[in-house]
């Protein structure tokens, strides 16, 4: 039977959307939907079971315990309330503001507010950016469940996009485990060149990373970003995003 997923990872991935989507799958479902035989299916399926992100109910599968993301609450949702959280920071910090969410193959931009003056940083609504070289995709990476994390790893490809790009898994792992050290994440010209970012992860109501907040600035003499001066207030409004999520969770 052709497939038509991609590798291992891309069908992960593509099963849990579908799991989400859907609400329930069967093994027969899975193997129509993504083009594979039955056996791949139910291995694809019972591994989604073994990490917690489905769970058996008869012949079907549920969203399991870390099913990513909140179905209930829409990105549009959750951009909407940051607005007025991305102002704040863009007046605290001269800064551009952004907020993304989790995608299958990077970050995701849903929300962003521009800082005034002649040069700014603007990222189109709805694009998507690698994981291994922006800020808002290794913080997200760092503060995911190891399960999740390792598979989403596994389907990057490494490109690079300027010199400072990061180039191996092992290079990766070494700056995620720094991020978790210290709690945000950063890159200078890793993707794009002569830009600067600064990002903490916005928790969902099970400690998931499904958003990332962030800032980002020219690479100019005058224009630098003052990573320890601009880390607490972007941490407290990050903060308010994830309790707008607890709330939305619980309620």
């Amino acid at each position: 039977m052709e497939s038509r997923t991609g590798g291992g990872a891309d069908r992960l991935l593509t099963l849990l959307g579908l799991l989400i989507d859907r609400g329930r799958l069967s093994v027969s479902e899975a193997t129509q939907l993504l083009g594979i035989d039955r056996s791949n299916a139910y291995r694809n399926m019972k591994k989604l079971e073994e990490y917690g992100f489905a769970a058996r109910t008869g012949r079907r599968y549920v969203s399991g315990r870390r099913f990513l993301p909140q179905s209930f609450l829409t990105p549009y949702a959750v951009a909407e309330f940051s607005r007025g959280i991305l102002q704040e920071l863009v007046r605290l910090t001269g800064a551009s503001a952004h907020l993304c969410m989790l995608s299958p193959h990077g970050a995701t931009f849903v929300a962003q507010e521009n800082a005034a003056g002649p040069i700014c940083v603007s990222q189109p609504i709805g694009k998507e950016e690698p994981f291994h070289c922006t800020a808002y995709g290794k913080v997200m990476l760092a503060y995911l469940p190891d399960p999740l994390r390792e598979t989403l790893v596994a389907g990057i490809g490494f490109e690079r996009f300027t010199e400072r790009t990061i180039g191996s898994r092992e290079e990766l792992a070494a700056q995620l485990a720094l991020i978790r050290e210290c709690g945000y994440a950063v890159d200078e010209g890793e993707y794009h060149p002569n830009l600067a970012c600064i990002c903490v992860p916005v928790f969902d109501s099970r400690r998931v990373s499904v958003y990332a907040l962030g800032l980002s600035k020219p690479m100019l003499p005058d224009r630098t970003l003052d990573y320890p001066k601009v880390y607490k207030p972007l941490e407290r409004c990050a903060a308010q995003i994830s309790e707008f999520l607890c709330a939305e969770a619980d309620g």
